[in-house]
């Protein structure tokens, strides 16, 4: 890739700005712990692994695959590490560089295509460079990293290609293509843009035919080369693919169908409202403007664009359109979600470009006639999309369902009651776009306008970053299966792909790289051969089999029908049962039940023990305990690991030392991990105030006593002197 120049002017303020950007999305992902758009992830970042030449490779269940290009960047982190952590962290670090990179690729557009003085163009690059796409996109290891500022690279590569000069610097066009391409299938259409594009250029002379040589040969290698590539990473990670897309015969049945019609109809509108309310209005100014300098009329417009501005102009839209086109008609076949009618995520490859051509539009209107009459027109749109969208998509189908990394433009939008999702969207694109209306045409102040925008976009981005942030909190939060799993060393193990919608699970190949997994398919009747066998806890089949439980997990898992309430890792007979039985890091025959009574001893004592404590009615006092599992025969599940009344805990026994007060309830705290036979723990237990009925227990004092045991078992050990103290309760 050629090196990118600034653009003439203030390249400190644009490298500063770039630095900005880059740290504001290291800033957003910080509490990211890993992945979240997990079946996606799971193809990017095993495509990295394979591409790397590591082992073993993720193997993927029946599902979409997924391009590689953007798996081309995470090679080198493969390299250098393949300790989970620090690799996830690498990634959202070339996440940044790449999202960063759109200030000055757009800095470069505003200035060479769109006509903008080079403090103008930082402005509308600021704008472009934090719409909601990319805001929010640096959090995920997905393609769109990639594509959002490669979009605005090929669109000046093909620029650069009109122009004189060294013909390794004009031969770029084509690379950048076939990497988008390989990037993702949403570009295919673009490949033939291309082609049309440079036939065009050299029909026309428009370039020396050596530089329409060189794009054509390196764009038609490359599309080949991925295909090819393509085909051999399908062959190595997955056993079937899913072409959710249908084939031709399902092409044909939409195409001249009314239902397939309709459906495309309807996803049209939808996915255009989307482009038009999660740019406040402003991205449909971009798209004006692209098609005016493509149409070679941009009325009211300072200075029209130059032949190459215009040429650009026309290949950016038409990608663009292609893109929609392909989404359109890919999610007119493929819709389980709501947000699947709007879909905005294909679409928002372009959204930087939207954006900064809108503010370059706004910078470039000569009178505030025309201005009136651009924004008037924009204005139009939106109500008419909007109006359109509200009265005919209904967005509580599927259950209301919208993944945030969607449709990031609208995420402010999306909650309670669902009915209204489109419409609360559709009065923030209005209100976004009254403020553009006040600040350009009422003030005369344009340029001012990118300091609401930018905050604007980024409140948007960031609502999805806190989507993110909660489901991959509740995922991961005192998720221990890895360090469990590496504990019983593991050499391979068998995966149930019914089991792959769980958020979790698709996962267990990036974050325990040494264990080689094989994904079987129990409704092609294949079954698991063991000994190892990660599948649901409720399996109904292993059992049977005499497979017992080595762990369970159960972490958080997305909300779809079929999806597992827990995973466990089963143990079919054979010698590793044996000796795992004989080593008590099994549990018992028929769990959830209660533990063998040779498993149900330990120790606990209160660390710095006082002889009493004073706690407020209806309050709690928190302490620190540590403990050791003496038994033999079975681990002690955790609640992190199986949420059943079967987890061991540590339960506090109150009891009133005065006539007046009452039995207590049973408060207490958590086992901090699976607890196997001689390993000890430390944790915090949490000892409230409060009776039977969790109603305030009487003023008094109360002989408080911990202990160990399975909260519906019926036993409670670990109990003397060393966890036995009086509490005070005193009146609130």
């Amino acid at each position: 890739m050629p090196a990118v120049h600034l653009p003439e002017g203030p390249r400190a303020t644009t490298a500063a700005l770039t630095l900005a950007v880059f740290a504001l999305h290291l800033w957003l992902a910080r509490h990211i712990p890993g992945p979240s758009v997990i079946l996606d992830e799971a193809g990017y970042l095993g495509n990295a692994r394979w591409l790397a030449g590591q082992h073993p490779v993720f193997e993927m269940p029946v599902s979409p695959s997924y391009g590689f290009g953007y798996s081309l960047l995470l090679v080198p982190l493969q390299w250098v590490t393949t300790e989970p952590i620090w690799l996830w962290r690498g990634v959202l670090v070339v996440n940044a560089i790449l999202l960063s990179a759109l200030i000055p690729l757009l800095a470069a557009l505003g200035r060479r295509v769109l006509g903008l003085t080079a403090n103008a163009a930082l402005v509308a690059a600021a704008v472009g460079s934090l719409v909601p796409a990319a805001t929010s996109g640096g959090v995920s290891a997905l393609s769109e990293n990639l594509a959002l500022p490669l979009v605005v690279a090929t669109a000046l590569a093909l620029h650069r290609a009109l122009q004189p000069g060294h013909l390794l610097r004009r031969c770029w066009f084509g690379p950048f293509v076939a990497l988008l391409y390989a990037s993702h299938p949403r570009f295919t259409t673009l490949v033939g843009v291309a082609v049309v594009a440079l036939a065009v250029i050299g029909w026309r002379r428009m370039a020396p035919r050596a530089v329409v040589a060189a794009n054509l040969v390196a764009l038609l290698g490359l599309t080949v080369a991925t295909r090819v590539v393509q085909a051999r990473l399908i062959d190595a990670r997955w056993s079937q693919v899913d072409s959710l897309e249908g084939g031709s015969g399902d092409a044909w049945m939409l195409l001249t169908g009314s239902s397939g019609l309709r459906g495309l109809a309807t996803s049209a509108l939808g996915q255009g409202w989307y482009l038009a309310a999660s740019g406040l209005g402003l991205s449909v100014l971009g798209v004006g403007l692209v098609g005016s300098m493509a149409a070679g009329r941009e009325p009211g417009v300072i200075a029209p664009a130059s032949g190459p501005g215009r040429t650009t102009a026309a290949v950016l839209l038409a990608g663009a359109i292609g893109v929609f086109v392909t989404s359109v008609y890919f999610f007119t076949q493929t819709q389980f979600r709501a947000d699947h009618l709007v879909y905005g995520r294909h679409n928002d490859s372009y959204a930087p470009v939207w954006a900064a051509a809108g503010m370059a539009l706004l910078l470039r209107l000569r009178s505030g006639a025309a201005l009136g009459r651009w924004l008037l027109a924009a204005a139009g749109v939106l109500v008419v999309l909007s109006i359109g969208v509200v009265l005919l998509v209904d967005p509580t189908i599927y259950g209301g369902t919208f993944a945030y990394f969607a449709v990031p433009g609208i995420s402010r939008a999306i909650g309670d009651p669902a009915s209204g999702t489109y419409l609360r969207a559709s009065a923030m694109a209005a209100a976004g776009l009254a403020l553009i209306a006040a600040m350009a045409w009422g003030l005369r102040r344009p340029r001012l306008l990118a300091v609401p925008l930018v905050v604007w976009f980024a409140w948007s981005g960031i609502g999805r970053i806190q989507d993110v942030e909660s489901f991959a909190g509740a995922t991961y939060r005192d998720w221990h299966l890895p360090a469990q799993v590496e504990a019983l060393d593991l050499g391979s193990a068998d995966l149930d792909a019914d089991a792959t919608r769980g958020a979790t699970v698709l996962s267990y190949q990036f974050w325990m790289p040494e264990v080689t997994f094989h994904i079987y398919e129990p409704k092609l009747g294949e079954r698991a051969e063991g000994p190892y066998v990660f599948a649901p806890l409720e399996d109904v089949g292993l059992p049977p089999r005499g497979a017992r439980l080595a762990l369970i997990d159960d972490g958080g898992f997305y909300e779809f029908r079929g999806t597992p309430a827990g995973m466990a890792l089963w143990v079919l007979p054979g010698p590793e049962q044996d000796d795992l039985a004989a080593r008590g890091l099994l549990l018992p025959d028929g769990f959830p039940t209660v533990l063998p009574t040779r498993a149900r001893r330990g120790r606990l004592e209160i660390l710095d023990r006082p002889d009493q404590v004073q706690v407020v009615s209806g309050q709690r006092v928190q302490l620190t305990v540590s403990g050791r599992h003496l038994g033999r025969g079975s681990p002690w599940p955790d609640r992190s690991s199986y949420r059943g009344e079967q987890r061991v805990r540590i339960t506090a026994d109150i009891v009133p030392l005065e006539p007046a007060g009452v039995l207590g309830a049973p408060s207490g705290g958590e086992l901090p991990a699976w607890i196997r036979p001689g390993e000890g723990f430390t944790t915090t237990v949490d000892i409230f105030a409060l009776g039977q009925v969790l109603q305030p227990l009487p003023p008094g004092r109360y002989r408080v006593t911990l202990g160990i045991g399975q909260p519906d078992g019926g036993w409670f050990v670990g109990s003397g002197p060393a966890t036995t103290f009086t509490m005070l309760v005193t009146p609130p």
